[in-house]
């Protein structure tokens, strides 16, 4: 079952940030099936004229059926890849991911050794990947959705931060994966949050840059 939908406080907020910002082109890294935020995005920009919406998904199994899913919507592009390599990758010990005033996991349902799993298989993954699909394309999209793997969130930002005006951050507070993304965007004082709630599930936020690119 998705977790995030249009009746999710995320999901809502997604729509009506591009509904609001006449948003018609976007990233999403992390797609699964496309039932998920991927049907957020279908929602909001099924009205444009011209619009363009890449998705992201690795998993093979999960890919198929976002296709499938996507299959009515010409505008959808579906990429069976990695978002980065290894080559990209910010963090690549674990204890400094573990010990990180970032890693917002709570540890009491995420024991360390299991953490640690997590981390080494995505680690060889990574290493597999010759390419991901951030290092192969420059290309700009208005908006980007970051909720890929739980250790490359802020990876994946660092190569973003200069093609997007807008970010939708999941697993944004009570997780690893784009708390530090959070804090540097505002701190930046480049970018306004336009929302955010740390209470649904991992937490969220949105930002838009002040001046748009």
């Amino acid at each position: 079952m998705p977790e995030i939908t249009n009746k999710d406080l995320f999901g809502s907020s997604i729509i009506n940030t591009i509904r609001t910002f006449q948003i018609k082109s976007a990233l999403e890294i992390g797609s699964w099936d496309g039932t998920g935020s991927t049907s957020c995005f279908v929602e909001a920009m099924l009205p444009f004229e011209s619009k363009s919406l890449t998705c992201i998904e690795n998993d093979m199994s999960k890919f198929l059926a976002l296709i499938k899913n996507m299959s009515p919507y010409e505008w959808v592009k579906c990429v069976n890849q990695s978002s980065i390599s290894y080559k990209s990758m910010l963090y690549t010990e674990f204890e400094d991911v573990w010990n990180s005033k970032y890693n917002g996991l709570p540890r009491q349902w995420n024991p360390k050794e299991v953490v640690k799993g997590w981390f080494d298989r995505d680690i060889e993954d990574l290493k597999r990947t010759p390419c991901g699909f951030l290092e192969s394309d420059n290309s700009f999209f208005e908006c980007v959705l970051i909720d890929g793997g739980e250790f490359v969130g802020y990876s994946e930002y660092k190569l973003l931060k200069n093609r997007t005006n807008f970010f939708f951050l999941d697993d944004a507070f009570s997780a690893f994966k784009t708390k530090q993304v959070v804090e540097e965007l505002v701190l930046s004082g480049e970018w306004e949050c336009l929302s955010y709630d740390d209470r649904t599930r991992n937490g969220f936020a949105i930002f838009k840059r002040k001046v748009l690119l």
